[in-house]
């Protein structure tokens, strides 16, 4: 398997971060992976794809 390079500017990568930060924000602290990982595809959308 080839990795990708990583690209800090890449409008995706932005957005997945954003989304990451904005629900940290929200929920707080202290919960396990899965309410995170739930919160954040749901902020990223369905119609995101890689």
């Amino acid at each position: 398997m080839t990795a990708l390079p990583l690209d800090g500017d890449d409008p995706r990568t932005k957005r997945i971060i954003g989304c990451a930060i904005e629900v940290h924000r929200e929920l707080g602290p202290g919960l396990w992976e899965v309410p995170y990982q739930a919160a954040v595809g749901i902020s990223v959308g369905p119609d995101h794809q890689f």
